[in-house]
């Protein structure tokens, strides 16, 4: 079967959870017999250089790209507004890459065709002009969910408006595009249920992200508790919650002097937030298994985002213990006090974190369990496997 993955930033390095969705489907399709191509816009906010591809990657799951502006700019807002569609869509719709595709589906020849994310929406017509494969639309988040909670979330009342606004035109395109897909993918059963809310009656087959067995494990716990957080820096709820925390559990546990450290990405935060005591800031993380592995605790402070935070499988692959708001821990149907410790209140932060430095028996009983449940819920073979039957029955 031959399989053209379509998706909105190029899926190498494998630095954020986007990126990581995508490579690790596309791999561990390939190896449960696919071929597999990649159709990527290579924005200019996350470029990546196609020549800095192992080639040995490229050589079983070729990328295909096209550089694409994708920055903000108020022409484009106003249009939008205009055209009655969702600007936050409308940014990634761009003819260079409609070409792309067309090209790429002209010249050859595909049975599935993988939108990854509803951005690639727009696309689908262009795909139907040149193929008869069926189209997928591989669910990362329910969009409009982000936006809304963002609102939600939101203290000043004019982003509270703006990002409510987002969130009405994102969630009538997801609506629309239903009918026009032959099959679902959602990444977790609870944008699985929303599809169903909204009456979509076609195949569909849940496939969360997965990963391969780690080669090697470090399960030493560090003296001085090691924290760490990554995210994208251009995902709104990542920038938001991690100011939170640094505001009122960090700063509570270095008053209370907690032995602690925290490891963090450069993640769009102003420059005062880099002097902060306790903290050790990273402006590029290349290897990420590498800058998990001397750590102790994976912290997700979210209080917004729909789909799943493909960080917390990736840290509990890695042995790693996890807090977590819920909303951080939603669609991952982890058991709190044995797979996952959860928090929604500064409060609640620091109590676990404190609990988490003093009880290392309890840490490492929670790290333990984390690792044996991604490993029989996350297994990349495995969710592959199923997903190609899926695709098989098509």
């Amino acid at each position: 079967m031959k399989i053209l993955q379509v998706c909105k930033k190029f899926p190498y390095p494998l630095t954020d959870g986007e990126r990581i969705a995508v490579f690790q489907s596309g791999k561990g399709l390939y190896e449960a017999g696919a071929r597999v191509s990649v159709a990527a816009i290579n924005t200019k906010k996350h470029y990546t250089n196609p020549q800095s591809v192992p080639e040995a990657i490229q050589k079983r799951y070729p990328i295909h790209s096209v550089i694409v502006d994708t920055e903000p700019r108020v022409a484009g807002f106003i249009f939008s507004y205009l055209s009655g569609s969702s600007y936050n869509m409308d940014r990634f719709h761009r003819a260079s890459f409609t070409r792309l595709l067309s090209q790429l589906l002209t010249e050859q020849s595909f049975e599935i065709i993988q939108l990854e994310g509803a951005y690639l929406i727009p696309y689908i017509e262009c795909i139907r002009q040149h193929t008869h494969a069926r189209i997928v639309l591989r669910s990362h988040n329910i969009e409009h969910r982000i936006w809304q909670r963002n609102a939600d979330f939101a203290t000043s009342p004019l982003r509270k408006r703006l990002y409510r606004y987002f969130a009405r035109r994102m969630e009538r395109v997801e609506r629309r595009a239903l009918p026009k897909l032959d099959a679902l993918v959602p990444i977790s059963s609870a944008d699985a249920a929303w599809y169903r809310e909204q009456g979509y009656i076609g195949p569909m087959h849940i496939s969360m992200t997965g990963f391969d067995e780690p080669k090697a494990l470090n399960k030493q716990i560090n003296c001085e508790l090691r924290l760490y957080s990554v995210g994208s820096a251009d995902w709104l709820p990542n920038i938001e919650g991690l100011r939170w925390f640094i505001e009122h559990v960090w700063t509570r546990l270095m008053a209370e002097a907690v032995p602690v450290t925290l490891h963090l990405s450069h993640a769009g935060l102003q420059k005062d937030f880099f002097a902060v005591k306790g903290i050790t800031w990273y402006e590029q993380i290349n290897d990420m298994q590498s800058f998990i592995a001397d750590k102790d605790v994976l912290v997700v402070p979210l209080f917004s985002g729909s789909g799943i935070r493909i960080k917390i499988p990736e840290a509990m692959n890695q042995h790693k213990a996890v807090l977590a708001t819920p909303i951080g821990a939603e669609g991952l149907d982890l058991i709190e006090g044995r797979d996952i410790i959860l928090a929604n209140t500064a409060d609640a932060f620091v109590q676990s974190i404190r609990r988490l430095h003093e009880d290392r028996t309890l840490l490492q009983t929670i790290a333990s369990s984390a690792y044996h449940t991604c490993r029989k819920r996350f297994d990349n073979r495995i969710l592959a496997t199923e997903l190609l039957q899926f695709y098989n029955s098509l």
